[in-house]
């Protein structure tokens, strides 16, 4: 993996990001693939810590994550 630009920082939140991932959503992988959309309780979770979706590339200065590109696109 081409993650030897990231700082340790980043390589942290990345990390934070794909364990939650692992708990939360791709256990629910075959529900949602079946129903063709988020189911609503997940959904309101994405919005929040850990994973504050919407909030990605928002200045912490204004309550966000504040992520780069790169990071936002390894997220996604």
């Amino acid at each position: 993996m081409a993650e030897t630009f990231y700082t340790e920082e980043q390589k942290a939140r990345l990390q934070t990001y794909r364990q939650a991932v692992r708990e939360h959503v791709a256990p629910r992988a075959h529900e949602i693939d079946s129903i063709d959309r988020i189911p609503k309780d997940l959904l309101e979770r994405l919005v929040k810590p850990p994973f504050s979706l919407p909030a990605l590339s928002i200045p912490s200065r204004f309550g966000g994550v504040q992520m780069s590109k790169v990071e936002g696109c390894s997220v996604a």
